[in-house]
């Protein structure tokens, strides 16, 4: 809140922190400036290189460079915290405009109660519990905060009889950021594995995936060890099965190509589509030879940037299945008769259990 509040300090927005604590009186609770300087002075490292740096910017050009990245490392996170572990923290804002003026504390009720209440609603509506709890209402969530997030006030209206009708279709259990805080998330993901599992569990299937470099917490460190652990599980029968294609957005050429150097170090050949400086579809595109006598493939992956050639290669070779991992769906392309599997999550193990790459999260 206080970071949406430096960013936008000319607007009207009135921030409301809706809690519940079993001891607290219902109602609104007075917050003091010296319990607001108490939260800032964290020693969390992932609240420090997310919040604090924009809270309290670093005096320092070099600490302001890291700060300003969009993904940090491990190395990052660990000089960002050292530099205000030694530092006095100087907040950018007006703090009593924000506590006298901005902010509310209210204290209302358990997460648990108001998930009841609102299962409740949803079964005398006529749906089964096990609908509601596993279809939805994780979906319902889903659907206001799409809502919710548009600019427009017009667009953020909508009334029971839409929203209802909207649930009858659904038959997906919606994995995202919002249904995460929900208290059965991890049924949530069994669920969305289960429903997943035949596409997967199928060889001959073309799969293509979206992801959204920005969206996955440690990106840089995790990914060539998830795309040699997606290969040997669904790329490594060359009689049976197609190579997989991922696509990542917001990542740069210079990332790019150091992912690739880093796979072909883990014995993992891969297309790329580049031929000197120009990207070329029918190079991306092209099979790759086989040897099923001595298990081989020339190549296991397709691994591109999210480019304008991108839009031709999904209209023209069309895949059985699209998993989009993002907070949102890339925008202009034709996803006419592609089965598409959005995942809206910010980690590597919870999209490994959803891939079945593991058992367990």
């Amino acid at each position: 809140m206080l970071k949406t509040y430096i960013e936008k300090p000319d607007s009207n927005i009135k921030f409301i922190l809706y809690c519940y604590f079993p001891k607290e009186i219902k109602g609104r609770k007075s917050v003091s400036k010296d319990d607001i300087q108490a939260m800032l002075d964290t020693e969390d490292i992932n609240l420090i290189s997310k919040y604090i740096v924009y809270i309290m910017p670093p005096d320092d050009p070099q600490i302001q460079q890291i700060a300003d990245k969009k993904r940090k490392t491990k190395e990052d996170k660990e000089l960002l915290k050292k530099y205000y572990s030694n530092h006095n923290r100087q907040c950018k804002i007006d703090l009593d405009d924000f506590i006298n003026n901005k902010f509310e504390l209210i204290i209302g009720e358990s997460f648990e109660e108001l998930e009841n209440s609102i299962i409740s609603d949803f079964q005398s509506e006529g749906f089964s519990k096990e609908d509601v709890c596993d279809l939805i209402y994780p979906n319902a969530i889903n659907l206001i905060s799409k809502l919710s997030i548009k600019s427009a006030d017009p667009e953020r209206i909508t009334s029971k009889e839409q929203l209802m009708q909207q649930l009858q279709n659904t038959k997906k259990t919606a994995i995202t950021r919002w249904t995460k805080e929900l208290s059965n998330y991890k049924t949530l993901l069994k669920k969305r594995q289960s429903q997943l599992s035949n596409g997967l569990n199928n060889n001959m299937r073309k799969r293509y995936f979206f992801i959204d470099a920005n969206a996955i917490e440690d990106f840089s460190e995790e990914i060539v060890i998830f795309l040699k652990e997606f290969v040997d599980t669904y790329c490594h029968k060359p009689k049976l099965q197609n190579p997989a294609l991922f696509c990542f957005m917001n990542l740069t050429h210079e990332e790019f190509k150091e992912i690739v150097s880093r796979l072909y170090s883990k014995g993992i050949e891969v297309e790329t589509g580049i031929k000197g400086n120009r990207f070329f579809k029918d190079a991306f595109l092209r099979t790759p030879k086989r040897n099923t006598l001595d298990n081989w493939m020339q190549f296991r992956l397709r691994v591109c940037i999210e480019n304008d050639a991108m839009k031709d290669i999904l209209q023209e070779d069309k895949p059985d299945d699209l998993f989009i991992i993002s907070k949102n769906c890339p925008a202009g392309y034709d996803l006419t008769d592609i089965n598409v599997e959005f995942i809206d999550i910010n980690n590597f193990n919870e999209l490994r259990y959803l891939l079945k790459l593991v058992k367990e999260i």
